[in-house]
């Protein structure tokens, strides 16, 4: 099962007023989990809804229901951008898609993104080994792109939260983070 959760005041501020209303009978409709915890909602989804892995893709997908707010459009096309996978990286990844998306701003969003993105590496992706997602922000890199296998602990980055350091060191980092967030969610829990 797949867990979305968030506060309520932040939850308003995504969905607004109306929407969060419609949460619960949307639950009976298309059939999640919904619970209230003080402050905190939290949402289990069967893992075959990916498209509803976050509160944003949620609204989107209430939009459709319950307004007939249809927004597909057109959106692919051809960029100039290339992604030139090396041969080594088709051992491993044999198929990789790239694309640009541009728009408004994304801002405070990004962790909302980052979320979202986690879960489907966690769900789909098999943990990152069928599927891995990479996004990066096309100002503060320059195309074209070689898209190949380094060992993880000779190159050093800064993620977009602030971890520096080789792939290895932000993976033991972040799991840290990830166990001490879980212990202290269970903490308040029985607080």
């Amino acid at each position: 099962m797949v867990v979305i959760r968030e506060s309520e005041n932040e939850l308003l501020s995504i969905l607004g007023e109306t929407y969060k209303n419609k949460l619960f009978d949307y639950a009976n409709i298309i059939g999640y989990s919904i619970e209230e915890d003080g402050n905190e909602i939290r949402i289990e989804f069967n893992p075959d809804r990916p498209d509803l892995f976050s509160f944003f893709a949620l609204k989107e997908n209430m939009k459709i229901y319950y307004d007939n707010n249809f927004r597909i459009k057109g959106i692919l096309g051809q960029s100039d951008i290339k992604l030139i996978p090396d041969n080594n990286v088709l051992k491993v990844r044999p198929y990789v898609l790239a694309f640009v998306a541009s728009g408004g701003k994304i801002g405070k969003n990004v962790s909302h993104i980052i979320e979202y993105q986690e879960r489907l590496h966690e769900t789909i992706g098999k943990s990152r080994k069928k599927v891995a997602i990479g996004i990066h922000d096309l100002n503060k890199i320059k195309p074209n792109f070689k898209y190949t296998i380094i060992d993880s602990n000779k190159i050093k980055f800064t993620t977009y939260d602030g971890f520096t350091g080789t792939a290895d060191e932000i993976i033991k980092i972040m799991k840290r983070e990830q166990n001490s967030q879980a212990c202290f969610r269970i903490n308040q829990r029985f607080l």
